[in-house]
């Protein structure tokens, strides 16, 4: 799950007091583990060789990114990344309308 989508979500449960954000409990952090062609993937043995953190770069899209400033829980999102094990960027407690022309806060 990317952490914008997670910063998206909610628990709907009655159960749940407060229900967001959802906290990420990574086991581990791997970077590139892909599965073998000749898994299937609701297996037990495919699910114990997952990755339960994996680092996966995306496309630098500076439009989308400030589209969906407007939408983030700004707050959310920066406690999320220490939840994140072996993450090493970080992000400053609030943001400015103008960072969103700035690329560097962008990326």
């Amino acid at each position: 799950m990317r952490l914008l989508t997670h910063n998206l979500m909610m628990c709907n449960r009655k159960q749940c007091s407060g229900g967001y954000p959802l906290r990420i409990c990574p086991k581990e952090q791997q970077q590139d583990v892909g599965m073998r062609d000749s898994e299937d993937e609701s297996s037990p043995e495919a699910e114990q060789e997952r990755p339960a953190f994996k680092v996966e770069e995306s496309d630098f899209n500076p439009d989308f990114i400030r589209h969906m400033l407007d939408k983030l829980e700004w707050d959310a999102l920066v406690a999320t990344l220490p939840q994140c094990q072996g993450l090493t960027q970080s992000l400053p407690p609030s943001y400015t309308d103008s960072d969103k022309d700035d690329e560097n806060f962008l990326k």
